[in-house]
Parts: structure tokens; C-alpha cells; sequence
């Protein structure tokens, strides 16, 4: 059904858990992985934005996203991976739009108030913009639970 699933990733939690859930599908309909992760220099204050910052912020990606698609190769999934500067969530649409993505599957913390609108943006973002159905993991984050 799938045989292009696009999984963007940042190394956290709640990707994690999304790349758990892009693998499982693309294996289970015979798919590709495609493995993405964004370096988004414009949510870096201008005081560190430097193009040696922005060197290591791409080879820290870099790592991510081999260690992702090796994950994959030993479920027997194939996948590919890419690090590519930009907004995060323009960057997430544009390679579904141009590498015939049939699914993306990405995380989102299970936040409200303030910290959703923070971080839940990328997310929102692509699942108004994208043309491919969206599947979100969602993660409930600690600090808003009610166990206080």
C-alpha cells in the first residue's frame, strides 16, 4: 500500500518512536524508508549561527539518520537517508512532494498550552500541508501530566 514511507527524525524520543512505527509499516507493505532530518539555522540564535555550528548540527544529523537507516537495513527494510538545511516542516513537505512519498510518519509530544504551540508547530505544519496522508505518534510529555 505504502512503498515510499518518509519518517523525518531529530534523534528524540518521540521520533524514536516514530521510526519504530515508519519501519514496522514499510516492512510491512514491502516499502522504502526514506529518512530525513532538517538543520534549521533560523531557530538558531544569531549570536551562534555560524557556518561551523552549522557544519556540526549536519553531521550530527548525519549520524542520526545512518543510524536509522541501519536500524532499517537489519529489519530487512530498504532506506535511504538524507540531511538537508531549511524550515523543518517547508523541508518535510518538499521531499514528499518530490521523492513520491505515500506516507509520512512523524512524532508529536503530547503537549498543551504553550509548549504545543512551541513545538507542536513542525508537525501542524505538515499534516495542513501535506498532499500524502500524515500518521502522528503521539508521546505524552511528562511535565504536563497531572501527577503533581
Amino acid at each position: 500500500m505504502y512503498d515510499n514511507v518518509l519518517v523525518p527524525t531529530d534523534g528524540s524520543d518521540v521520533s524514536e518512536k516514530a521510526v519504530e512505527h515508519a519501519i514496522h509499516q514499510a516492512k510491512q507493505d514491502g516499502g522504502k524508508l526514506h529518512v530525513l532530518h532538517t538543520v534549521d539555522a533560523d531557530t538558531l540564535p544569531s549570536s551562534v549561527s555560524s557556518i561551523s555550528v552549522d557544519d556540526e548540527f549536519k553531521e550530527m544529523g548525519e549520524d542520526i539518520v545512518d543510524r536509522v537507516v541501519k536500524q532499517a537495513e537489519d529489519e530487512g527494510v530498504e532506506a535511504e537517508g538524507t540531511v538537508i538545511s531549511g524550515s523543518s516542516a517547508e523541508q518535510i513537505v518538499k521531499y514528499a512532494d518530490e521523492h513520491d512519498i505515500d506516507l509520512i510518519v512523524m512524532g508529536t509530544h503530547g503537549r498543551t498550552g504553550i509548549g504545543r504551540v512551541i513545538s507542536g508547530s513542525v508537525t501542524e505544519h505538515v499534516v495542513r500541508s501535506a498532499t500524502v496522508p500524515v500518521l502522528v505518534i503521539h508521546i505524552e510529555d511528562p511535565a504536563d501530566s497531572d501527577d503533581d
